[in-house]
């Protein structure tokens, strides 16, 4: 059978969208990547607390898969996002792609929290450990539990007497470490499961004794001296229990 060059012309771009239509629809049906899964998915959980494990609700986090091959390019897949619920749990299931699985997976799991949604003014937010990542997921239907801890904020009054440095490089810094993020089993420095959190007061002859050192509060913190005077640099850790509005006023030697 012969086929005209016109008739043939007609229904090249036919052919063309049929063909386009089958692989659109069999991606579709293969990419099982949204953010509802309904089976052989993987399971993101865990819940957010704080002193006295007291449950903290709608803070928000992102779940994304990444791919990393610096300096020539990053990509970046969200699976879902959501907030804790009043009992500050949070939860999300998702189908990862076979190349997403195993130890020849490209990338890995990454988890955030925005800390915009934690109240800053209730709480010790630190920006550098709100989050974690998991890779060589070995199979999809892998539960991965993961709770956090954000400290509540309180204050103690440190004195420093005798601050008169001579040297240039001679400094006083508080230093106070507790119990932060992402439950790991023991910090191996607070007898806390959680990582450990820090944050760094530096003491200058304007200011020697700063009035108000964030520490977490109901909580074991240590409060660490760490101080260079005349070339010789030593630090002194106070492991101490801190109330939530206490009187505490601790007093170092310069």
């Amino acid at each position: 059978m012969r086929i005209s060059t016109s008739l043939f012309r007609f229904m090249k771009p036919i052919a063309l969208l049929l063909f386009l239509g089958v692989f659109v629809c069999s991606c579709v049906k293969k990419d099982r990547t949204s953010n509802v899964c309904m089976d052989d998915c993987t399971i993101v959980q865990g819940q957010v607390v704080t002193q006295n494990n007291i449950p903290i609700p709608d803070v928000l986090y992102t779940l994304t898969y990444n791919i990393y091959n610096p300096p020539f390019y990053s990509e970046e897949r969200k699976l879902a996002e959501g907030r804790s619920d009043n009992s500050g749990n949070y939860k999300f299931s998702f189908y990862l792609k076979n190349d997403e699985l195993g130890a020849a997976a490209k990338g890995g799991l990454q988890f955030r929290m925005n800390t915009n949604s934690v109240d800053s003014n209730k709480y010790i937010v630190l920006d550098a450990v709100n989050g974690f990542s998991v890779y060589s997921i070995p199979r999809r239907d892998t539960i991965i539990n993961a709770s956090f801890y954000i400290p509540t904020k309180t204050f103690i009054k440190v004195n420093v007497k005798n601050f008169n440095p001579v040297n240039q490089d001679d400094f006083f810094q508080i230093i106070t470490l507790f119990p932060y993020g992402l439950n790991i089993g023991n910090s191996g420095v607070l007898p806390t499961p959680y990582r450990t959190g820090t944050i760094i007061q530096d003491v200058t002859t304007s200011n020697p004794s700063p009035a108000d050192i964030q520490v977490a509060g109901n909580e074991t913190n240590i409060v660490r001296i760490f101080k260079r005077k005349s070339n010789v640099s030593t630090y002194q850790d106070t492991m101490i229990f801190i109330p939530v509005n206490n009187k505490i006023e601790l007093t170092y030697e310069y």
